[in-house]
């Protein structure tokens, strides 16, 4: 099981903000490249501490003395990884909605969706370092949806009229709820729902789910 540590109520900003010496920094980076490898390579519950101080070869000691706590590492993980995603899936012209293809490279990183389930429900505190960072990726997320679903009514895949800013809410829920289903049952699609529903809102037919060789019979969990 992980290591536990005690929420700490300091919250430093982001890893990568203006600091004295860049060596911390590059530091601070490596570390959170390679807790991303370790925990999508292991799995979250499998994954320790000591295992990424060992990767990066300093101490458990020296690792914590970076982020303060395990909570502030974890939630700065889930950062950089944010940070990767926009980078990889920032093409507006590529095909389907952007939170489609990130869900679908999600299924092929079970540690980090764990990681993800994890500390959104432990982030409900607000006093644990993933509130703030939650908050604002809802936010941030949400004007990527809100972009991507203004910029399909507008080349027609979408019926017009559809109300962006709410939509984007519920298609983020969507999402969320899916990867927790996705969890208990692996043979879950969640890009292949998430595509039916986007297509429920086209100007073309709705696509068959259950045609789809991708989703199992039944089409649900």
């Amino acid at each position: 099981m992980p290591d536990r540590e005690s929420p700490t109520p300091s919250r430093p900003g982001p890893y990568d903000s203006p600091g004295p010496y860049e060596k911390g920094r590059a530091k601070r980076r490596e570390i959170l490249d390679a807790a991303l490898e370790l925990i999508a390579a292991k799995g979250y519950g499998n994954m320790s501490l000591q295992q990424i101080a060992d990767a990066v070869n300093i101490t458990k000691a020296g690792l914590l003395h970076h982020f303060g706590s395990k909570e502030n590492l974890l939630t700065e993980v889930l950062r950089r990884r944010d940070e990767r995603d926009t980078a990889s899936f920032s093409d507006s012209d590529a095909a389907g909605p952007r939170i489609t293809r990130i869900v679908r490279h999600n299924s092929e990183v079970p540690g980090l969706v764990e990681l993800y389930s994890a500390l959104i429900q432990e982030g409900v505190d607000a006093e644990h370092p993933a509130h703030d960072y939650f908050r604002e990726r809802f936010r941030r997320v949400a004007g990527n949806v809100v972009a991507d679903i203004r910029h399909a009514a507008d080349t027609g895949e979408l019926r017009p009229g559809l109300d962006a800013e709410m939509l984007s809410r519920v298609l983020i829920a969507v999402a969320d709820g899916l990867q927790q289903q996705w969890q208990y049952d692996r043979s879950l699609d969640m890009a292949a729902h998430l595509d039916y529903l986007w297509s429920l809102l086209g100007t073309a037919p709705a696509r068959d789910l259950s045609e789809d060789p991708s989703v199992p019979p039944g089409g649900t969990a």
